[in-house]
């Protein structure tokens, strides 16, 4: 059985027969969509957007008192700091999360979990890692582990070649 990336490349083929295409970022490219369509769909039960989540989640993860600064926010979400200030206003707003001044650096705050904020994003992560785990159904465990390895194996060398240079998306060290 052929994915479509596969029935694509034959087609492919036949136009130019001498070029040889691997099929690999197409189908990273259809695998993230599919689970960024399966993020959105989980996501939009508790009225929150992708780039919210990942805020909400850095904050629970760096431990109490969930707090952090925009720019710390922005080193670990796989986001823009204009995104990261976008999702801050809208988690303000659903009182998931507040703004406080910046003791030791008056040009910035400090962003703080609230007791709500906290409660859902304990809500949310585990069906979202479920919801992750049932994606990757169809492997076997082996097979999840050497794919996880040769895409460490990939990334780990784009980073410390410093070919991702793609804004929000920093050599990340936590």
């Amino acid at each position: 059985m052929n994915d479509y990336i596969s029935q694509r490349n034959q087609r492919w083929k036949k136009i130019f027969p001498d070029i040889t295409q691997q099929g690999f970022w197409g189908r990273i490219n259809r695998l993230a969509t599919y689970y960024q369509t399966k993020c959105d769909m989980l996501l939009t039960q508790y009225d929150i957007k992708r780039n919210e989540y990942e805020i909400l989640c850095s904050l629970l993860y760096s431990g109490y008192p969930y707090s952090m600064t925009p720019k710390e926010i922005t080193a670990h979400a796989f986001k823009t700091p204009g995104a990261i200030t976008n999702g801050i206003d809208n988690l303000e707003k659903k009182d998931l999360v507040k703004r406080t001044p910046n003791s030791e650096n008056r040009r910035s705050t400090i962003i703080e979990l609230t007791p709500k904020g906290e409660q859902l994003i304990r809500t949310i992560f585990p069906k979202y890692t479920e919801m992750e785990n049932e994606i990757l159904s169809p492997l076997q465990s082996e097979e999840i582990q050497n794919v996880k390895e040769i895409l460490n194996k990939f990334l780990t060398q784009l980073e410390q070649t410093k070919q991702i240079s793609t804004p929000g998306f920093p050599v990340r060290k936590i």
